[in-house]
């Protein structure tokens, strides 16, 4: 892994090698992976684009009784606009019983929120967004029970 160098640092290099040789020596090549050398690439020609990194942990329903749980890591730029989405992991939840699928799949979607929720944090312009479909649908099916009661009790 290469190191960045600070101004001082590279000052303070030049000063003890002209110290050393009499003359002016031009700044040491620093080592830089890929990735590096094409985001200079890409400053250098005006072509560098600030991005950041979404993980999207998805609970969601295959059919009627089936459940899917997806992981997906989506490169965005500052207004959101996707430029990469890649599929990281998944799992199918097939048991006949809507309900165990669920149990079973809240257990594993609870460890998987709380695993990309720590690598964000140890990435810079990194977030974590969750979506559980089977929770959103019993909300909005309860909360259209509660407006129909209220409303024909009146």
């Amino acid at each position: 892994m290469s190191k960045g160098y600070t101004k001082q640092e590279v000052k303070a290099w030049k000063d003890w090698s002209d110290s050393r040789t009499g003359q002016k020596t031009c700044v040491p090549v620093v080592e830089a992976t890929e990735e590096q050398r094409e985001t200079l690439h890409q400053k250098a020609i005006g072509k560098h684009m600030e991005t950041k990194t979404q993980y999207e942990v998805m609970l969601r329903y295959q059919d009627t009784t089936e459940l899917i749980l997806d992981v997906r890591k989506d490169i965005v730029d500052l207004n959101e606009e996707p430029i990469n989405e890649e599929y990281v992991e998944g799992f199918v939840y097939d048991h006949w019983s809507l309900e165990q699928n669920y149990i079973d799949a809240l257990k594993e979607y609870e460890k998987l929120l709380v695993k990309y929720r720590e690598l964000a944090e140890k990435e810079d312009n990194s977030s974590v967004n969750a979506w559980d479909e089977v929770e959103h649908d019993a909300l909005r099916l309860l909360n259209l029970k509660k407006a129909n009661y209220y409303r024909s009790n009146q």
